[in-house]
């Protein structure tokens, strides 16, 4: 009778050789996401075109506004209990 240890790889000996790794999990996740989100823009087609449109909306919006935002005017200013509030001036 052989022992046990000579039918292992180094591969199964290995420390957390048996756990799967995170990457693939979170690739998982979001496929299932993906296909979640396309059931439910089948499900819904007017409300997924609505909602494709306000995205797209607020995507050109928050760049037309950080074209006028000027970046050397950042103030802070410190809130206790809270924490730091950052906020900036826009150019006319």
């Amino acid at each position: 009778m052989q022992p046990i240890l000579d039918q292992y790889t180094a591969r199964t000996l290995a420390p957390g050789a048996g756990s799967p790794s995170d990457g693939g999990l979170i690739a998982s996740l979001a496929f299932l996401a993906f296909l979640a989100l396309a059931l439910v823009a089948a499900s819904y087609p007017l409300l997924s075109a609505g909602a494709l449109a306000l995205a797209v909306a607020l995507a050109i919006s928050a760049r037309s506004l950080a074209r006028h935002v000027d970046p050397d005017t950042v103030r802070r200013v410190s809130l206790p209990g809270i924490g730091t509030l950052e906020y900036r001036f826009t150019r006319t």
